[in-house]
C-alpha cells in the first residue's frame, strides 16, 4: 500500500516516484525533493559586497579602514568610533540613497562588521568574510548546510483520513474544551456530537492550506494533505 500511496502523491504532484520519500515520522507521512542547501552568503557574494561598498568611499576612506584593519587587536575602541563616525558620515553623502542597499540589510553594515571585534560580537563568521574579502584573500565558507524539501504530505486511504481526523478532534476536546468546562457541565458533553458536528478532514488534516486532494490508485482512492 506505501508503494501506491507514493505513486498517488507523484501522479497528483506531477512529480517522479523517486522524488518522494517516507518521513522518519510515520507510514503516511512523505517528503517531496528532500535535499541539502547551504544557507546565508556565499564566499563570492561577500567579495561582492565588499566591491561595492568599496565603489562608495574616496581615496582618504579607503586608506583609514585599511590603516584600521591592519592595526589588528591593537585598535582602541576610540579609534574604531573615529573611523566609523568619519566613513559613515561620507556614506550619508552618496546622491543616490540606493546605491547603499547592496545584497541583504544596508550596506553601512558593513562598515558597522568590518570595525568591529569578531571576538565580541555574534557575527564573527560575518565580519571574519568581510574583512577576508576587504583584504584580497580567500573567503572560507562557514555556511551551514540544512534539510529543505519542496513540501511535506499525509497520503491515507477514506478510512485512515477519518481516523486520523477523528482522534485530532478528541485530542482537541480533552486538552482544550473540558478543561475550560465546569464539572457538572463536563458530565452532559457530547462527545460523539462534537467530533460529527466539527468533522473537516481538509481543516484537521491539511495543516498547510486546508485543502483535500485525492488520486485513484489500483481501484483505491487515496486522500492527500499538505501539511508543510
Amino acid at each position: 500500500m506505501e508503494d501506491e500511496k507514493i505513486e498517488a502523491l507523484a501522479k497528483n504532484l506531477g512529480v517522479k516516484i523517486d522524488e518522494i520519500e517516507e518521513t522518519t515520522y510515520g507510514s503516511n507521512s512523505f517528503i517531496v525533493d528532500s535535499r541539502r542547501v547551504r544557507r546565508g552568503m556565499s564566499p563570492n557574494e561577500y567579495k561582492i559586497v565588499i566591491a561595492k561598498f568599496k565603489e562608495l568611499l574616496k581615496p582618504r576612506e579607503l586608506k583609514m579602514l585599511d590603516e584600521f584593519l591592519n592595526l589588528g587587536n591593537k585598535a582602541s575602541k576610540e579609534t574604531r568610533d573615529k573611523v566609523y563616525q568619519a566613513i559613515d558620515k561620507k556614506l550619508q553623502e552618496v546622491d543616490n540613497p540606493e546605491e547603499i542597499e547592496k545584497h541583504f540589510l544596508y550596506i553601512t553594515n558593513v562598515l558597522y562588521w568590518l570595525l568591529e571585534d569578531p571576538k565580541e560580537d555574534n557575527n564573527a563568521k560575518t565580519i571574519k568574510a568581510l574583512r577576508s574579502a576587504w583584504k584580497g584573500r580567500k573567503v572560507k565558507d562557514e555556511r551551514e548546510l540544512e534539510d529543505e524539501n519542496s513540501g511535506e504530505y499525509l497520503v491515507l486511504t477514506d478510512g485512515e483520513a477519518d481516523e486520523l481526523a477523528e482522534d485530532r478532534i478528541d485530542s482537541y476536546i480533552d486538552e482544550c474544551v473540558l478543561p475550560d468546562m465546569e464539572g457538572a457541565l463536563a458530565c452532559y458533553f457530547d462527545r460523539e456530537r462534537f467530533i460529527s458536528d466539527n468533522m473537516d478532514r481538509a481543516n484537521e488534516l491539511a495543516t498547510y492550506d486546508g485543502k483535500e486532494d485525492y488520486e485513484e490508485i489500483n481501484g483505491t482512492t487515496y486522500y492527500i494533505y499538505q501539511t508543510n
